[in-house]
């Protein structure tokens, strides 16, 4: 049982430490480790993402998705479980950020079942906790209709845009215009379509006015998540993002 704690709370690397040697944040998850390994079936936590390390809020990549396996700062789920990729596709973004920044700090936060479905509720959950956190950049390779049945996961989105959060929304595979899909057709998300080697929109991408770039990639999802991680590395909030990334990529590419 504390085996399996450490590694959900990312504390087997530090079992042999002192509770003096920890940092601040180290310490608070070693106090939720603690609480979890009591296996009580109701666990009350007030503000338990308080004062955790900053590498876990503002450097971070919070990856809304089917979850993700090892190779991330940390796994959260919105569904109650181990928080697991067992889907395929959330592991795949972490593959995509990290060909990008193989040191990203990346969140996972699991709102999508293993059969790629994911409900408004859980969505929403999701983003407000990314929100909590006060990560750097969300990830949202995800698409769903824009109805009013999802009018909450718009306002979250906007909500997150308000706190200087950066949105990066795939615009979908689906050979429509992206404006009638959430996240891609929301102001303030930076809408990522799939475009080939020669820059040329790949035939399933979604398009429009609101897609703001198209990168090389074989889905949008996996576009969205490279862009992501380029974001997360190179730019800031508070910076005009479009002049930033034409600059960084003019820099790469001569």
């Amino acid at each position: 049982i504390v085996d399996n704690v450490l590694e959900i709370t990312h504390l087997t690397n530090l079992q042999n430490r002192f509770l003096g040697q920890l940092s601040g944040g180290e310490l608070r998850r070693s106090m939720i480790a603690l609480a979890i390994a009591q296996q009580t079936p109701i666990i009350l936590l007030d503000e338990p993402l308080a004062n955790l390390d900053p590498a876990t809020g503002k450097n971070a990549i919070a990856l809304i998705d089917t979850g993700a396996n090892d190779d991330v700062l940390a796994k959260y789920s919105i569904l109650g479980d181990d928080g697991i990729d067992k889907n395929g596709h959330g592991k795949k973004m972490v593959k995509a950020i990290k060909s990008v920044d193989p040191e990203a700090n990346i969140v996972s936060i699991k709102a999508v079942s293993d059969s790629g479905v994911g409900s408004v509720s859980s969505v929403y959950a999701a983003i407000k906790l990314a929100i909590e956190m006060d990560v750097k950049v969300i990830n949202m390779s995800i698409i769903a209709k824009s109805v009013s049945d999802n009018e909450i996961i718009t306002s979250a989105i906007k909500e997150a845009i308000a706190k200087n959060i950066i949105v990066v929304g795939a615009a979908g595979n689906c050979k429509k215009d992206a404006k009638d899909y959430i996240p891609a057709g929301i102001p303030g998300v930076i809408t990522v379509g799939a475009c080939d080697a020669n820059g040329i929109r790949i035939d399933i991408s979604n398009y429009g006015e609101c897609v703001d770039w198209n990168v090389f990639a074989d889905s949008t999802s996996e576009a969205a998540a490279v862009l992501s991680g380029f974001i997360a590395k190179n730019c800031n909030p508070d910076e005009n993002l479009n002049n930033i990334i034409l600059i960084l990529l003019y820099l790469i590419l001569v």
